[in-house]
């Protein structure tokens, strides 16, 4: 879990903002040095470490070394001789003694320290070696090794284990740092490895499985055993390779960072692994004051939402200012007081590590149990990862589903850009589809890999291939007119109508654009909101929502006849029978059920807006559903939709279409939550079959089905604990019992509810005379038809999901006759390049 050490360069500006950079090597560091503006009124302080110190601990004594660079102990002597530093330490900041750089940094001064050394030796006796050089750069210590007559290597070894835990740990990662001839060799580590590592055994350590396997078969059982071996002997044993060696020297960095085995940094770390992080968290802030304790938790998001600082000032009485005081101190008596921080970014790392799919941020709980309930507190996660964590890990957000990645939006979005200009490019130069894909990866760091196949896919469908000698060729990228309707779209607030689009495109690009090719460009960049009219991603619903309704919207079509072809329209018909109580905050109509079923990509679309259940073969089907069985068992809890499929992801790096159904073991509790029988509900297994013989009983007594919503105003939910959607969904693993589209529970051998739905009754109504009718005399008849009681809400719906018309300035409605011109006969076309990827 261990990450490796990074060069960070904090620049304190004129203004006094504080700017931190993370670098791997010299070279790209002193760019960036010398790139700052008004550079010679700029501090910067370079350290090298596992973790940056906290930027505002340096205030002070930057304010004292006005445009030069500072160096802590730990990069002074990883510097190369051209960079020279003061001999002695001219402060000490959060326990790390700082340097002035004399040379190598664009200017030259001269030594200042040399004349007031820190502390005069009270020895005759010299320092030697690395020993001498740890003196110097933490002459803070200098006394306690005097004291205990170590003044080099042998003595170090004689009375190591009578130092103090944290200077032994201090020691000894400076010893390796000294002796070890390469910090990527793991033989030469182990060879310079301190006492308390060389004694350690390797069952102890963060190896891989593979990396034990092959230490357990040849009997390593101590780091001192590693000493005895070569890398390259090592390489020739059987599953060891290259990635192996890495991952030992990262584990046994991981090791020689933790320190002793009897230090309280261990001890600590084993505290935490056995938490949760949100336990962790809590604990820590257990110490600190009802007021400090407040704000933290109100500005991570502890307590609900993330609060603003103007929220919390509002609450207390005082300034926005004060509280951003209280916080950054608190903040950093968390982040010292902590490790869980720095376990965080471990665990991080190792999910990372090797992926070949991006980790959704709400699938780290499937992947790490130490991350159970972090996907209730997103705020939490992303506070942290602001303020505890390098500017290694980050979210990135695609398609409104974040991911964690070792990159920032803005370098994905970065990627995303000059992915589109580099191929608009190579159009003309004969690029081979595989060129074109191998350019688009190398736009991606190794660190980033796993996202290289969503950026292909993201900028795929602008690129136009054909065949030649060569093979598949870049011919074209883009659209043309297309993309100027797509700017056009963009910039409006609202869907437009073709006709007006292509007016607008013609003021756009200075040329008529004639309105059939605008219609087509629209349908080609665009959504069919409407009879003529198109959007854009802007003109959606969020993604949560459309998740809703191609949640619903698949739910219908598995409960339907298998093999049957739906409508957009009686889908949405449907929809609207399950949530009667207007449940959705948003108009629903065809045109959005038909978007929301493409981006979730689980159904078969047969074109215009005809749908049918997905054709995954059995097999495929019993597999994904045992993998959410696992996952629900793995939880402990009931799962939304939503979480299961990123869960999924995470677990099984691939994104995987599929249907959720309930087949016991799995049950549908509530809309779109899932669990488990037996442990989810109230009713446990003996007790169902009582449950069963009621139901069939009732309807036998009844002659007809039971409606959901008849099922809720009855005595039997509350009876049962249940609702009324979890009574439905256990019903059906009984097989006399079945479930519609339209929310009715029945006998099989009825082969239907023997009731009409509020879509049925409907056309029933107003179909023999095509005449206008008053909306309250189509409620009474509808709810005579159905007889039971009809929401208002529902039944607009459902005159909108028919393409009913209301006579303006009247409450009278008629079924509208369908055009056979209707426009969703120039739906987006099959072959348009989408402006979407199917949904995570």
């Amino acid at each position: 879990m261990a990450t490796s050490l990074r060069a960070f360069l904090l620049a304190r500006a004129p203004s006094g903002n504080w700017t931190v950079t993370v670098h791997r090597d010299l070279e790209d560091l002193l760019s960036t040095w010398n790139s700052k503006e008004r550079r010679e009124e700029t501090v910067g302080v370079l350290h090298i470490g596992y973790d940056r110190p906290p930027v505002r601990d340096f205030d002070e004594v930057a304010k004292l070394h006005i445009g030069h660079m500072l160096v802590t102990a730990a990069a002074k002597y990883a510097l190369p001789p051209a960079f020279q530093t003061s001999r002695y330490a001219v402060q000490t900041v959060s326990d790390l003694p700082l340097y002035v750089g004399l040379r190598g940094w664009g200017y030259t001064i001269e030594d200042g320290s040399a004349s007031a050394p820190p502390t005069d030796r009270p020895s005759e006796r010299p320092f030697e070696g690395w020993v001498l050089r740890f003196v110097e750069s933490a002459p803070e210590h200098l006394q306690t090794l005097v004291a205990a007559d170590t003044y080099c290597d042998a003595d170090y070894l004689t009375y190591e284990a009578s130092f103090p835990p944290d200077l032994r740990r201090q020691l000894g990662i400076y010893r390796v740092r000294a002796l070890a001839q390469d910090l990527n060799d793991p033989c030469a580590l182990a060879a310079a490895a301190p006492p308390w590592l060389a004694v350690r055994a390797v069952e102890t350590m963060n190896l891989t499985v593979r990396v034990a396997n092959v230490f357990a078969n040849n009997g390593i059982m101590a780091v001192s055993d590693l000493a005895n071996w070569s890398t390259q002997r090592l390489l020739g044993l059987a599953n060891f390779g290259r990635t192996s060696v890495r991952d030992l020297c990262e584990s046994l960095e991981s090791a020689l960072r933790e320190g002793p085995a009897d230090t309280e940094t261990r001890k600590k770390n084993e505290e935490i692994e056995q938490l949760s992080l949100l336990s962790g968290v809590r604990r820590a802030l257990l110490v600190f004051s009802d007021r400090d304790r407040d704000i933290l938790q109100r500005r991570m998001g502890l307590l609900g939402v993330s609060e603003t600082l103007q929220q919390i000032a509002d609450d207390y009485s005082i300034t926005r200012e004060r509280v951003r005081q209280i916080e950054s101190k608190a903040l950093q008596k968390l982040v010292r007081g902590s490790i869980w921080g720095d376990v965080l970014e471990d665990k991080l790392q190792a999910q990372l590590r090797d992926r070949t799919y991006p980790l959704p941020v709400k699938g780290i709980e499937a992947a790490d149990l130490w991350f159970e309930g972090i996907g209730e507190f997103s705020d939490v996660l992303h506070y942290m990862l602001d303020n505890f964590c390098s500017d290694g890990i980050g979210v990135v957000s695609v398609d409104g589903v974040e991911y964690f990645a070792q990159m920032n939006q803005s370098r994905w979005d970065a990627a995303m850009t000059e992915a589109r200009r580099l191929l608009e490019s190579g159009v003309g130069k004969a690029w081979t589809e595989e060129n074109c894909r191998a350019l688009v990866d190398n736009l991606l760091s190794e660190k980033s890999r796993e996202f290289r196949e969503l950026l292909w896919d993201k900028v795929a469908g602008l690129c136009h291939f054909s065949a030649d000698g060569n093979g598949s060729v870049l011919t074209s990228f883009g659209r043309g007119v297309e993309q100027i309707v797509e700017a056009v779209l963009n910039e409006s607030d609202e869907p437009l109508h073709f006709s007006t689009i292509s007016a607008l495109a013609a003021d756009r690009s200075g040329r008529p654009v004639d309105i059939r090719r605008a219609h087509n460009a629209a349908a080609a960049v665009g959504y069919l909101l409407g009879r003529g009219t198109y959007g854009v991603e802007r003109h959606l619903p969020g993604p949560e929502l459309l998740q809703k309704v191609s949640e619903e919207a698949e739910e219908v079509i598995t409960l339907g006849a298998v093999g049957r072809q739906w409508h957009a329209s009686e889908i949405l018909s449907s929809i609207v029978e399950r949530q009667a109580d207007g449940s959705f905050p948003i108009q629903l109509n065809k045109y959005i059920v038909d978007i929301a079923l493409q981006k979730s990509g689980n159904l078969k679309r047969l074109g215009r807006m005809i749908w049918s259940g997905g054709d995954a073969d059995l097999e495929a089907r019993i597999d994904i559903r045992q993998a959410i069985v696992s996952l629900l068992q793995q939880a402990g809890r009931p799962l939304r939709t939503d979480e299961i499929r990123q869960r999924l992801i995470a677990l099984r790096g691939v994104n995987e279409h599929f249907q959720i159904a309930s087949h016991d073991p799995l049950l549908r509790i509530g809309v779109g939550l899932w669990g488990l029988n037996d442990r989810d509900i109230s009713i446990k297994r003996e007790h169902q079959p009582r449950l069963w013989e009621g139901l069939v009983g009732i309807l036998r007594n009844r002659g007809s089905g039971v409606h959901v919503s008849e099922l809720e105003r009855s005595n039997l939910t509350s009876a049962t604990g249940m609702s009324a959607q979890g009574l439905f969904s256990l019903a059906i693993f009984d097989d006399r019992l079945k479930v519609n589209s339209g929310q009715y529970l029945y006998l099989a051998e009825w082969e239907g509810p023997r009731r009409e739905s509020v879509s049925e009754a409907l056309r029933a109504v107003l179909a023999p005379s095509n005449a206008p009718m008053e909306f309250e005399e189509i409620l009474q008849q509808v709810e005579k038809r159905m007889n039971r009681p009809c929401e208002r809400r529902a039944l607009i719906n459902c005159l909108q999901a028919l393409d009913a018309e209301v006579k303006p300035g009247t409450s009278q409605w008629r079924l509208n006759v369908p055009d056979p011109t209707d426009d969703e006969a120039v739906e987006q076309r099959e072959d348009a390049p989408l402006l979407f990827v199917k949904s995570m």
